[in-house]
């Protein structure tokens, strides 16, 4: 990261606990359902969920499963996230800090859902078909599904509880993001 990128991410004091932070999207599978969901820039979402005396840690599901995972230390970007990323406050306050760590607690080590992007696609062409929502519910989370579960424990769902929760439904409800890192 050089210095321009740096001042730019001392820009962190303003965040918020329960603040959305998406990923830009790379690679095949993000391009093929990027298409299916009609094109969106971002691919991978996480929570902020804890601010300490170094920096940001994020809540997120990725292939090792669900976890409390370091974003920023001292300024910088961790090296897993140094990628372009937009922030969306989405909370009218701030999460409770206690029932932000039960649901953290609850759902650490969950194993993440691979079968994440089949059910995205089949959820897109059966709610078509048959048009009415379709998804199936486990115990297993994928980044999206993460982020929609804790909204609705924190009492801001964004989507229907039938409904497969997809990153559109998302940023066509939160509007412009309020901070941006190329």
């Amino acid at each position: 990261m050089n210095n321009e990128q740096y001042q730019r991410t001392r820009q962190w004091n303003r965040w918020q606990v329960g603040d959305r932070v998406i990923f830009k999207g790379d690679g095949f599978v993000y391009k093929v359902l990027s298409r299916l969901l009609g094109g969106t820039w971002g691919w991978h979402m996480a929570t902020l969920v804890e601010k300490d005396e170094v920096g940001w840690w994020l809540l997120d599901s990725t292939g090792s499963g669900v976890g409390k995972k370091r974003f920023i230390i001292n300024g910088f970007i961790c090296e897993d996230y140094d990628r372009p990323f937009r922030l969306y406050h989405w909370h009218d306050k701030t999460p409770d800090k206690n029932k932000v760590a039960r649901f953290i607690k609850e759902r650490e080590n969950e194993p993440y859902d691979y079968d994440a992007y089949l059910g995205t696609i089949l959820s897109e062409i059966l709610t078509r078909v048959f048009r009415r929502p379709f998804r199936v519910v486990d115990r297993q989370k994928h980044c999206w599904e993460l982020a929609e579960e804790f909204d609705d424990v924190m009492g801001k769902p964004w989507c229907e509880r039938y409904q497969y929760p997809k990153i559109t439904m998302f940023t066509e409800q939160a509007g412009n993001p309020y901070y941006e890192y190329k």
